[in-house]
């Protein structure tokens, strides 16, 4: 019996103890947002979003404004002090966990003052950020920066202390200063992002954005973008085509590149025009020139859903920003926005006569170029385009090699000015 009543008292205080230890991980004030499937599933995997800006003034009194900013934005926007957790979320998910009030030791692991460049030696890649250094080795140096002022891959925050959001603020030279702002992708998107970023401008207007999620969005989102375009995104053997990409695949290297704006600029007018839509961004004209170049037969880019399914409010703070699918046949023009899906065909559909206005209108535009270079050849392809019945495919290509003509004849023009110069 007595041994009985020792184990029943071992037991108690087992239990106890157990009580007390979940109680200090998981105190009442201790608000779990579900993520959305997407956002618990490949967007772990992605790093956080960050920022990189140079800016001039004192690096101490920015610090000071923004540490106080920092604490309004967050005040009413308490998942920005979150964590990602699994272990004791319940139902074997990871889920955003966040005080309801967050404490000032809450801001303080969020917020760092880095030290100047030339003293960076416990922060190597912050040494790096300078203006004077060039931009890649600065974004590469970032990626390295484990645990500084960019936030890693969501996969690496479950179940650790590292926090979900990072402002750093860095004295690159005299009189000037970086922000770096980092927020986890597992958590926000693109538009979620920015929208903190302004608020936390010292003195700028602060609002909540929820951070509820609407659990139906990822199967409206697929039947909004194409749910059979998007099935093979949820196949396990591309989870594994993933994984053992990362695992084999060369060391990736950072590059960047300079926009030609003129170009730019008349690459999104005529897909605007063909397309029957307002505009269209500088990501959709290079993401389509990248799967084009790439010759994907799928691409995928992200598309900000909010005000497209019909589910969304407009203050969500959930990523809502999800996959677009093309296929072959869409591949190498920017994706109108919306045109996936059952409703992404009819709006295709119903654009017809305004992409074909918008091909006799390129006609116009080259037969007017042709006729300036006194190019008769291209000039006759062109009228005869134009008098035709429109056929999108056909057209583009003799519309392309009048293009390279036209093109190359100006520049020789160019090179035989440039000799007469000399």
């Amino acid at each position: 019996d007595r041994w009985w009543e020792l184990g029943v008292l071992l037991s108690d205080i087992l239990t106890k103890t157990i009580i007390m230890e979940e109680a200090k991980v998981q105190p009442e004030d201790l608000c779990d947002v579900e993520l959305l499937k997407d956002e618990r599933g490949g967007l772990l995997m992605e790093h956080g979003i960050t920022t990189l800006t140079f800016y001039q003034g004192d690096p101490t009194a920015a610090a000071q404004a923004l540490r106080q900013q920092l604490e309004s934005v967050v005040a009413a926007n308490p998942w920005l002090a979150g964590r990602l957790v699994k272990k004791t979320a319940g139902g074997g998910q990871v889920k955003l966990r966040h005080p309801a009030a967050p404490a000032a030791a809450a801001l303080d692991a969020m917020f760092a003052v880095a030290p100047a460049a030339a003293d960076g030696a416990d922060r190597p890649a912050l040494k790096f950020i300078s203006l004077q250094n060039n931009y890649v080795e600065m974004c590469t140096e970032l990626y390295k920066d484990k645990g500084g002022a960019m936030v890693g891959t969501g996969y690496s925050l479950v179940d650790s202390d590292a926090p979900v959001a990072m402002v750093t603020v860095l004295g690159t030279a005299p009189g000037e200063f970086a922000l770096v702002f980092s927020l986890s992708h597992a958590i926000a998107d693109g538009r979620t992002y920015y929208e903190v970023l302004r608020m936390l401008q010292p003195g700028a207007a602060v609002r909540s954005l929820s951070s509820a999620r609407v659990q139906g969005f990822s199967e409206a989102m697929r039947d909004k973008c194409g749910r059979r375009e998007l099935a093979w995104a949820d196949k396990p053997w591309t989870q594994i085509m993933y994984t053992v990409a990362m695992m084999f695949n060369p060391k990736p290297r950072c590059y960047a590149f300079y926009l030609d704006e003129g170009r730019l600029a008349a690459a999104k007018a005529a897909a605007a025009a063909e397309g029957g839509v307002p505009y269209v961004t500088t990501n959709d004209v290079l993401t389509s020139g990248f799967f084009t170049a790439c010759r994907a037969r799928i691409g995928m880019m992200g598309l900000d859903c909010r005000g497209r399914l019909g589910i969304l409010e407009a203050a969500a703070a959930a990523a809502g920003a999800d996959a677009d699918s093309s296929g072959e046949e869409e591949k190498g023009k920017p994706r109108p926005r919306g045109a996936g899906g059952e409703e992404g065909r009819r709006h295709r559909a119903a654009a017809a006569a305004a992409a074909a206005a918008a091909l006799r209108n390129r006609a116009e535009l080259w037969l007017g170029r042709a006729k300036d270079n006194g190019d008769g050849d291209a000039a006759r392809m062109l009228k005869s385009i134009r008098r035709s019945s429109i056929s999108k495919k056909p057209t583009d290509i003799a519309i392309a090699r009048v293009k390279a003509a036209v093109e190359m004849r100006e520049r020789h023009k160019r090179a035989s000015v440039i000799r007469s110069a000399s």
